[in-house]
Parts: structure tokens; C-alpha cells; sequence
């Protein structure tokens, strides 16, 4: 079965959701308390706290391969990235929406 992960946010996670759901994909949208998201109930997934933390090792050393300083993400930042290993953890495939910056750094939360 084909299975759309994503976060539910404005923009290309909304349109990739409502592609896959076009398409009679299962989608699911990770999230979180106090996360806002426009994407229909029925394909959010709300993420623990202890859920969100349990990719924080990946997350670390991914972050450290992208040359991102993890230890200066705080807050909902800290989550939403914490949430995106969650969309990555189990796929086969990764489309992603950003700007590439000069310095060929992706922008962004997809960043």
C-alpha cells in the first residue's frame, strides 16, 4: 500500500496530501500538541512527547552530517524537526519541496 507521510503544514505538505488522497493513498500527517495543521482530522497522527524524543539520536547526527547546530533548536522548532524523522523513519522514498541556498544548503524546515 502506498502511504503518504507528512506534517500537515500550509503549502506542500497540504498539497501533498491532498494529491495522495486524490490518489487513494493512505496519508499520514505527524503532529503534535499545539501544532497547528490544516489537513483533514482523520489522517493526523498526534506524536507524544516520548514519541517526538525518541528520534532525537537520529536526528543529532543527521544534523550534524547537514552541518545544522542541534543544540541551538529550541521549543517548536525542536519539535518540528523531531516530527520530521517521524515522516522519514520507515519510507522507501523522500520528495521534498525547499530552495537550495548558495551555499548548497537546502532552506527551510525541509532543510
Amino acid at each position: 500500500m502506498d502511504i503518504c507521510f507528512s506534517g500537515g503544514a500550509v503549502g506542500a505538505d497540504t498539497a501533498f496530501t491532498n494529491a495522495a488522497i486524490a490518489a487513494r493513498h493512505r496519508v499520514i500527517n505527524y503532529s503534535f500538541n499545539q501544532h497547528e495543521s490544516f489537513v483533514p482530522r482523520n489522517t493526523r497522527r498526534l506524536l507524544t512527547e516520548t514519541e517526538l524524543l525518541s528520534g532525537e539520536e537520529s536526528v543529532k547526527s543527521a544534523a550534524k552530517y547537514l552541518r545544522k547546530n542541534w543544540s541551538e533548536y529550541s521549543g517548536k522548532a525542536r519539535k518540528l524537526i523531531l516530527r520530521n524523522y517521524w515522516q522519514i523513519k520507515d519510507v522507501s522514498s523522500v520528495y521534498a519541496v525547499a530552495d537550495i541556498r548558495k551555499d548548497g544548503r537546502v532552506s527551510g524546515g525541509t532543510g
